[in-house]
């Protein structure tokens, strides 16, 4: 499973990400920010910028709000998650 290594917070509601692979992207959680009402608080460009990594790592706010790694990942890389070592089991993560 891949892991974050670094999380920048990239303007509006995107971050900035590297992971343990060596890959890079950005990702743009606004539709998850308006598709939760745990996430109400990040609406606020403000309060979005206000994460940090947890000891997962995972991407987490303070109003308890979370997007896990796998789902990063794909949203970064446009790759899908491989749960496990067959390959017909590879799927994107969801937010929590």
């Amino acid at each position: 499973m891949q892991k974050i290594t670094e999380a920048t917070y990239a303007g509006a509601h995107r971050v900035e990400l590297r992971f343990d692979t060596g890959e890079a992207g950005i990702v743009d959680l606004y539709d998850l920010i308006h598709k939760y009402e745990a996430a109400a608080p990040l609406r606020d460009p403000t309060e979005f910028a206000r994460f940090r990594l947890d000891d997962w790592p995972t991407l987490v706010w303070d109003c308890g709000f979370d997007v896990s790694p796998e789902t990063l990942y794909a949203r970064a890389t446009g790759k899908p998650v491989r749960w496990s070592t067959d390959d017909s089991l590879a799927e994107e993560g969801s937010a929590s």
